[in-house]
């Protein structure tokens, strides 16, 4: 459990944990967008135009990084109309999906 870890090995359980998050959003053709802290967003036929399959692509990528730490986390996902693209205020922009789901 995360309780006995050492803040070292914390920091190192969440970089392999989002090494691995990528290297499973790539495999399933997807499009890992932002990190923050434990939340990670992805796409999945935005930019990269996948079939109807994008679905089951998002859902195999949820499996497997449910798999793939000791770290307590928790997945979602949404399907729809989404828009991609620099958003944001003049303060801050950055590229990223928005959908109302």
């Amino acid at each position: 459990a995360i309780d006995s870890l050492t803040e070292k090995s914390i920091i190192e359980t969440h970089a392999n944990y989002i090494s691995s998050a990528i290297s499973h959003v790539n495999q399933n053709k997807g499009v890992p967008d932002t990190f923050s802290g434990d939340r990670m967003l992805a796409s999945f036929n935005a930019m990269k135009g996948l079939p109807a399959t994008h679905r089951v692509a998002a859902a195999k990528t949820l499996i497997a990084l449910k798999k793939c730490t000791i770290l307590e986390t928790s997945a979602a996902a949404t399907s729809g109309e989404t828009r991609v693209g620099n958003m944001g205020t003049d303060g801050m922009k950055r590229f990223t999906c928005l959908s109302p789901a």
